[in-house]
């Protein structure tokens, strides 16, 4: 048996250490955790895709509509594990709703899928 360990946090703690393990470029507290405890990097290079994302937003034009998976271009979206891709998609609309990264783009709305489009600033 696996042992557990529960935290209990404030919504403003729970919030707090999130946004840290996006700054981190983990996806959830648990991989964060796991990266402050004992080295150990998150599950799937998140830094690289967020980079990615980075440079695809500054290379387009004010005013562009756009997805994420369109900015993704070192790698086939598709051949990326579906739970990296939502994982992603978490960490980059967590950022900008919150303001720490991505600053010159805003939600747009989402599509019938459910997939969230941007604008950029």
């Amino acid at each position: 048996m696996t042992p557990n360990i529960k935290l209990e946090l404030s919504q403003e703690e729970y919030e707090k250490v999130t946004l840290d393990a996006y700054s981190s470029h983990c996806p959830s507290i648990r991989e964060y955790l796991r990266l402050l405890l004992f080295n150990e990097p998150p599950s799937y290079d998140y830094e690289d895709l967020l980079w990615q994302v980075a440079v695809g937003i500054g290379n387009m034009e004010a005013g562009t509509r756009f997805l994420i998976r369109e900015l993704i271009t070192e790698q086939n979206w598709n051949e990326i594990p579906l739970t990296v891709r939502k994982n992603l998609g978490r960490m980059v609309i967590q950022s900008v709703l919150n303001g720490t990264d991505f600053t010159n783009i805003i939600p747009d709305r989402k599509d019938s899928q459910g997939v969230q489009w941007y604008r950029k600033k």
